[in-house]
């Protein structure tokens, strides 16, 4: 309503001031106060009074919606990706969008996907027109809105696209400071969709594109000043499957291809655990999570919103579910994996929207309270460089890597646990099993694999073991760890690594394959903190003070920097590596010390940290010497 009214007052001052005076009749103005994601359906009459008013008005709008020829459709709608909209009509002509996708997850219920489609109807029911609204960017290389991608380019001619950037989540790789238009987190694109009448279209629409960095200011100048023919927009090839309205190079396209997709080898895998509460569902130490889950158990619902500033319930996260699943006695606090060498505590019930929103049973139940090691990667790149790939023995964040709109973690575990019910008991490994023995053949192991050991992977005695001693399974997930950390393969495929589930080249032969396995091996023994791996650490804490963290900072030095945690501690002879270095979304030296600001570091904190910095200066190192054959 309020906007509503605004478009009102706002046109009236706009036509006072050109000097128009209405007539003792003046027309209204063509403004209709309609839910547009609603279908246009006839309208009671018989009402009085307000209701006949309202009544009258949503007939116009209704009026339109079913009749009028709309040829021109501009707009900024809003970015929700939990759509209240979601009624049989709006859902029905998003259904093309959404056609044999094949995703076990499809985001494209957002609003402004929603009204993207109803403007493309109603230039497609007129034949000809214009559609352009500022929307959400995240569409333009989404896995899941490829389909929607290949729909617009089927019914419009032409789409400029003028990314405007500013996601202040992503880094985009611009050397200034990138800002958005808008006071929001999340990027936003212009697209100006253009169908022209033609009868018959043999080719899918041309794409033009161009970036928009910088401040928001030099953003709105440029915006003003250019033109759809002044700007310097580069053509995107409709390259199938994913469509994208992103410019890339591909010369190394049909080496990548010929690898293996990383979800396709895994028999089990999903994203990570989203709680909807992280504040009061992860806790730093065991002993806060029991605070919290006392409180839940006893207090009531008033107290529990008051006391932990609790927002109003939603559709995933209740305080009634979560006081009735901690009740239940059924679920177990768990160590979690929450950011990159950041392990916490969460609660485990496996219960959906319980205390725990998507606790992710089918796949956490094999990692919970078990022995087990899982890959850490991502879906879809988000920076301008690879990074994504980590593991774990633990259950994990979804936003363990990256916390934004695309692009979240799925946990891939290497073996799976049988149910308690069923009649065969041995433990799984989780790999297809043709697409195992191809790469067992390829990395020259013997033809037939051997069962895995039961009782080494429960005793955990199959992550200590080294070398050849390795089982096959654990050689191959090392084969991958090591690939994935491989500068070459980054930098190669860094535009595929952008699209879609990474691609794992076989091994070229099986001396590649030890060699890569070998530093594969290295590298998880670093990332799982294990003190034989790490060894030494001389990065003393020195200064006196409180331990409390204040303004992390690093500061170089002639032998090795200095981390500051306060005005007066520090840890010493720090290399500059271990400070920058990236590991999915993040620079685990600076993110854990900023998620501890304000808490005092403990004496098992400070080594904890110690490791941290041996454990990226170690990584840089070993991935350095990673080499392998590409194309």
């Amino acid at each position: 309503m309020a906007s509503y009214a605004m478009c009102h007052m706002k046109l009236d001052m706009v036509l006072t001031g050109l000097g128009y005076r209405p007539s003792a009749n003046p027309p209204r103005l063509g403004v209709y106060l309609t839910n547009s994601l609603e279908e246009g359906e006839r309208v009671e009459q018989t009402l009085f009074g307000l209701s006949r008013a309202i009544a009258e008005e949503a007939k116009a709008a209704n009026d339109i919606k079913r009749q009028t020829p709309i040829m021109c459709v501009i707009g900024n709608p809003p970015y929700n990706s939990s759509s209240s909209n979601n009624g049989p009509w709006i859902d029905g002509l998003i259904a093309p969008y959404k056609a044999e996708l094949g995703e076990q997850k499809v985001n494209l219920n957002d609003d402004y996907v929603k009204f993207l489609r109803l403007g493309e109807s109603y230039i497609e029911r007129s034949g000809q027109g214009v559609l352009a609204m500022i929307t959400n960017n995240s569409f333009l290389d989404g896995i899941t809105q490829r389909h929607m991608r290949r729909h617009l380019r089927r019914t419009f001619d032409a789409i400029y696209v003028m990314n405007l950037h500013g996601d202040i989540r992503t880094d985009s790789g611009f050397s200034d400071k990138d800002e958005n238009v808008f006071d929001i987190t999340q990027g936003v694109a212009i697209s100006i969709f253009i169908r022209k009448g033609m009868p018959e279209r043999a080719k899918l629409g041309q794409v033009r594109y161009v970036d928009m960095h910088g401040s928001r200011k030099s953003k709105y100048e440029r915006l003003f000043s250019d033109s759809l023919s002044s700007a310097k927009f580069s053509q995107i090839e409709a390259e199938a499957p994913n469509y994208r309205f992103l410019p890339s190079s591909d010369p190394s396209r049909e080496a990548y291809e010929a690898g293996f997709p990383i979800n396709a080898l895994a028999l089990t895998y999903s994203s990570g655990v989203q709680t909807k509460r992280d504040s009061i569902c992860v806790a730093h130490t065991r002993a806060d999570l029991e605070a919290v889950l006392s409180d839940f158990a006893e207090a009531p619902e008033d107290t529990l919103r008051e006391k932990y500033g609790l927002p109003k319930d939603g559709r995933d996260w209740t305080i009634s579910n979560a006081k009735a699943d901690v009740i239940s006695g059924k679920g177990e606090i768990c160590e979690f994996t929450y950011k990159p060498f950041d392990t916490r505590f969460f609660y485990y019930s496996g219960k959906t929207k319980g205390f725990v929103a998507y606790p992710r049973r089918d796949v956490m139940q094999h990692i919970v309270g078990r022995q087990n090691l899982s890959l850490l990667f991502n879906r879809q790149n988000v920076r301008d460089y690879f990074s994504y790939a980590g593991l774990t023995p633990f259950a994990c964040n979804h936003g363990t890597f990256y916390l934004g709109n695309r692009g979240q973690d799925y946990c891939f575990p290497l073996y799976l646990y049988p149910e308690d019910d069923t009649l065969d008991q041995s433990i799984q490994v989780n790999f297809e099993p043709k697409l195992y023995a191809r790469i067992r053949k390829a990395a020259g192991l013997s033809s037939t694999p051997a069962a895995p050991d039961g009782s080494a992977i429960e005793s955990g005695a199959f992550r200590h073991a080294t070398g050849d001693a390795r089982p096959d399974e654990v050689k191959v997930f090392d084969y991958i760890y090591g690939v994935l950390h491989c500068p070459a393969y980054r930098e190669t495929y860094a535009e595929f690594l952008k699209i879609d589930f990474p691609r794992v080249p076989f091994p070229p032969s099986p001396e590649v394959f030890a060699q890569v396995s070998a530093q594969g091996e290295a590298l998880r023994r670093l990332h799982l903190m294990e003190d034989v791996a790490i060894g030494d650490k001389p990065y003393p804490f020195e200064g006196d003070g409180d331990s409390v963290v204040d303004k992390p900072g690093f500061e170089t030095g002639p032998d090795g920097g200095k981390i500051w945690i306060n005005s007066s501690q520090y840890f010493e002879n720090v290399p500059a590596i271990a400070w920058d270095f990236p590991i999915g979304g993040y620079q685990p030296a600076q993110k854990w010390l900023k998620d501890r600001k304000g808490r005092a570091l403990t004496y098992d904190d400070i080594r904890h940290y110690q490791k941290i910095i041996k454990i990226l200066t170690e990584t840089d190192r070993i991935i350095r010497e990673i080499e392998l054959p590409l194309g």
